[in-house]
């Protein structure tokens, strides 16, 4: 690593990939959903169900559950055949969008955007209320967790953004958010325009991994941290430990 200062800021991080993917549950928040912390009518669209007043929220830590990979041939690099489902409100989803976008991709690889609002008591899934009849319009599904079900029907964990998902078979294949953009910079190259920009130039790339953890632990999980604040002491609490430190 050529830059000594990112080397001594990476020494004192823990670096993990098991953190709290995009789990902040909206539905208690008063500005977000008005109907929250009142009677919620049960939510069922014959896949998903699930009522507000007898959920438990998810507080378990969860890594990425699928890391099939391009760069060691495990995914063929196959224009117009993956699908990156994200969602605006997301940091993880977010940076592999704008690179996407940068590398000039999003000329053959699509997306799709979930709602950031679940429907009140639904703390495990996304869903593409934003779309027509509340369906992706290239996937056919209504939500994020038939793609991921489709890929391990024993599935049973939260589903996280970002998520690349094989319009072929509509299988999640990938959503190792901290990771996908570098597979994107490596073994796409033949897909991305002249004119774009060297997101991981090879002289740089350590110095880039290291800030990228670092990045990774004390500002995305630190604004998930502070998402998940219920007063102003725990938001308080979440920006002292990680950004002000």
């Amino acid at each position: 690593m050529s830059d000594q200062t990112l080397q001594k800021e990476l020494e004192n991080i823990e670096v993990t990939d098991t953190l709290q993917a995009c789990p902040i549950d909206f539905s208690q928040s008063k500005v977000a959903n008005p109907r929250a912390h009142q009677k919620q009518k049960e939510y069922d669209n014959g896949k998903d169900k699930s009522n507000f007043n007898e959920r438990e929220k998810f507080s378990a830590y969860q890594g990425p559950q699928f890391k099939a990979r391009f760069t060691d041939d495990t995914l063929p690099v196959t224009p117009n055949r993956y699908r990156l489902i994200w969602s605006r409100h997301c940091p993880w989803a977010n940076r592999i969008a704008i690179g996407i976008d940068l590398l000039g991709l999003d000329q053959v690889i699509s997306n799709g955007i979930v709602d950031p609002l679940r429907p009140a008591g639904v703390v495990g899934d996304w869903f593409f209320t934003l779309d027509d009849g509340d369906v992706d319009p290239v996937l056919g599904i209504h939500s994020l967790g038939e793609a991921y079900r489709l890929a391990d029907p024993s599935y049973d964990k939260r589903t996280t953004v970002p998520a690349l998902v094989d319009t072929q078979t509509g299988k999640v294949v990938n959503n190792d958010y901290n990771n996908l953009i570098k597979e994107f910079a490596l073994a796409w190259q033949e897909y991305v325009p002249e004119t774009a920009p060297d997101l991981y130039p090879k002289n740089l790339r350590s110095d880039i991994d290291a800030l990228s953890d670092i990045i990774l632990m004390d500002i995305n999980y630190a604004v998930n941290e502070a998402g998940h604040g219920r007063s102003q002491a725990d938001y308080k609490n979440g920006m002292t430990k990680y950004l002000i430190d």
